[in-house]
Formats: C-alpha cells, sequence, structure tokens
C-alpha cells in the first residue's frame, strides 16, 4: 500500500484527500482499476552485432545507404521539386517546403 504520510507532510492533507475523492467520483472507471507491479528475476537478453560484425557477415551494404543511394534519393529529390515548381507554379524554396517539411494539417 502507498503510505503518504511523507508526502502530506509538506502538504495539507485534508486538501489532498479531497482533491483525490472528487477524483475518483469523476473518474468511476480508475476506482475499480487494480494495479500490480511485479519483478522477475528472469531476463531475456538480446545480442546486438556490431558494425564489424554485419561487415564480416556481408550484411553491411543491405543494412546500411552508401554514397550511390544518396546520389539516387538527390537525383530523385531534384526531379521531384522540378516538377512541382513546373505543375504548381511556385518557387524552389515553397516546392520544397511543401514536398519535404512536415504539414501538422495534412492528417
Amino acid at each position: 500500500m502507498f503510505h503518504i504520510s511523507g508526502f502530506l507532510n509538506s502538504y495539507n492533507s485534508n486538501l489532498v484527500i479531497e482533491n483525490l475523492a472528487k477524483f475518483i467520483t469523476i473518474c468511476p472507471r480508475l476506482s475499480n482499476i487494480y494495479k500490480k507491479v511485479t519483478f522477475s528475476n528472469q531476463i531475456n537478453v538480446i545480442l546486438v552485432p556490431t558494425r564489424n560484425e554485419f561487415i564480416k557477415a556481408g550484411l553491411y551494404d543491405y543494412i546500411w545507404w552508401n554514397s550511390s543511394d544518396y546520389k539516387c534519393f538527390e537525383r530523385d529529390a531534384v526531379h521531384d521539386i522540378r516538377d512541382y515548381v513546373y505543375i504548381k507554379n511556385v518557387d524552389i524554396l515553397t516546392a520544397i517546403n511543401e514536398l519535404y517539411q512536415p504539414n501538422p494539417n495534412h492528417f
């Protein structure tokens, strides 16, 4: 059980209890929830390989992008921006912002 005696030393205990009672009254579903925390002596370990182990296994190129990939990304972005500027009739900076900056109203 949670003991609040130390907590109440610095606060008005009646105020804390009043607010807690109001909260429980306002949220009746929460008053019926029983929570329990337990700890286990058993652990699960997942070993994460180092970069050198990925290289030795021949997986490095499958996991990380290389300079050729980045050049392809850049080429595709330039084409996207050029097409957007042409279709929407906007300047380059506007095209970049509209294509690649998050829009909080979008979703």
